[in-house]
């Protein structure tokens, strides 16, 4: 992972704050579990074809539309999560963003190559999670999702 930061001095009145714009560039690998390693956290199976990527960070602004994701080879757009989830309700206070990110269900890793553009943010994770069995539990920010890791490298 790379990062450009450049601080700009910000000033309301008699107060005055540094504000950084960050470019952070970063690449790695989720190494998937098998299915056996999974049998003790779900009750079923894991629905692969509905696995995401999710970026949280503590603030989206600076995002941009150049910012962009490349799942195993293929660009992929960030999506808001109320966009992906479909329910607002599933979002709420999240400062959340999604890659959809489909493996095989025999895959056993999911490469990625990501950038993007923060601005005062604090700090920001990257995840990605498969969906779980029924009820459609797919969403991460409600912990629906199964998480499995990060993967920058």
């Amino acid at each position: 992972m790379t990062a450009n930061l450049t601080p700009q001095e910000r000033g309301r009145g008699l107060f005055h704050a540094t504000v950084y714009d960050a470019k952070v560039e970063m690449q790695g690998v989720f190494v998937l579990p098998t299915e056996s390693r999974l049998r003790g956290v779900l009750s079923g199976r894991p629905l692969w074809n509905e696995s995401f990527i999710a970026l949280s960070t503590t603030s989206l602004t600076g995002l941009r539309s150049e910012d962009q994701i490349t799942v195993d080879g293929t660009e992929t757009p960030w999506r808001p999560c109320a966009e992906s989830a479909g329910l607002e309700w599933d979002c709420k206070s999240a400062s959340l963003i999604l890659a959809s990110a489909p493996v095989a269900a025999a895959a056993s890793s999911v490469s990625f190559q990501a950038t993007i553009s923060l601005r005062g943010t604090g700090a920001f994770n990257l995840l990605f999670a498969a969906a779980g069995p029924a009820p459609r539990m797919r969403h991460l920010c409600r912990c629906g999702g199964v998480f499995l890791g990060t993967g920058l490298a």
